[in-house]
């Protein structure tokens, strides 16, 4: 059973407030509090809390993608923890098996992933994650249960595509936060100095180009972006005289590899 630590714990490592976990998990902040402080948690909360730091440690996404426009709709609250729960679950089965045994090929921009005679289309949601959608076969009818490890396997190639997004957007984030807190500090060549207007549209122009790399971070997170237009706003950087730190640029091509 999860004690008052552990609760703690979780609502720290997943960075929510004890408001912001009442309202994901249908109940009262009140009600968090006293789980804070030695009150009993419930078996559906504590899955609920322990399948989202697992998927949040997977760099999947797991929040809520919206929040009830009506008070204590708990029918959609109730949808969206049992989701994280079986999700989780499907991913920790594949892993005991060792991996997936069937290598899907995973087609973002179509929302399919195929397999032989098989394929899934997969929902993106508007937190950054997925839901797996229709499953069929051209070989014969889909049997659900017959077929559970293979549509386990395609959910874990899906999601490990997704982990691959999110690196990548975290890298290129990292770049672009850089660039811009550090925007006047660019090297220049030659004994003329710049005026003070020189000055300040060089440092507008590599802050431009933060903004270009903060877009291109977005774009990674949702499929698409190229570690090409990465090196092409790297390029012209140092056409400016500005050169990121060494760890955050390998740190991008580690996330393109």
């Amino acid at each position: 059973m999860m004690n008052q630590q552990e609760v703690r714990d979780h609502l720290r490592a997943l960075d929510i407030s004890r408001d912001e976990a009442a309202t994901f998990l249908g109940v009262s902040k009140r009600t968090v509090n006293r789980w804070c402080d030695g009150d009993e948690v419930p078996g559906p909360v504590e899955a609920a809390l322990r399948a989202w730091l697992s998927l949040h440690k997977r760099g999947l996404a797991w929040r809520p993608d919206s929040i009830s426009v009506l008070e204590a709709d708990e029918d959609q609250i109730e949808r969206q923890r049992k989701y994280a729960i079986r999700f989780n679950a499907m991913l920790n089965e594949v892993e005991k098996r060792g991996g997936p045994s069937t290598p899907w090929k995973v087609d973002f921009f179509n929302s399919t992933a195929k397999f032989a005679t098989s394929e899934i289309s997969f929902c993106k949601l508007a937190n950054g994650g997925f839901s797996i959608g229709s499953y069929r076969r051209s070989d014969r009818h889909p049997d659900l249960a017959e077929d559970l490890p293979l549509i386990q396997d395609a959910a874990y190639c899906i999601a490990n595509e997704y982990k691959k997004f999110g690196a990548r957007s975290a890298a290129l984030l990292d770049v672009a936060n850089y660039v811009r807190a550090n925007a006047a500090s660019f090297a220049q060549d030659g004994p003329t100095m710049m005026t003070a207007k020189q000055k300040a549209d060089h440092i507008r122009q590599i802050e431009w180009l933060a903004e270009r790399l903060s877009q291109l971070a977005q774009n990674a997170s949702e499929g698409s972006g190229s570690y090409y237009e990465y090196e092409a706003i790297q390029s012209q950087l140092h056409a400016a005289g500005f050169y990121p730190k060494d760890s955050l640029v390998a740190a991008v091509a580690r996330a393109f590899v």
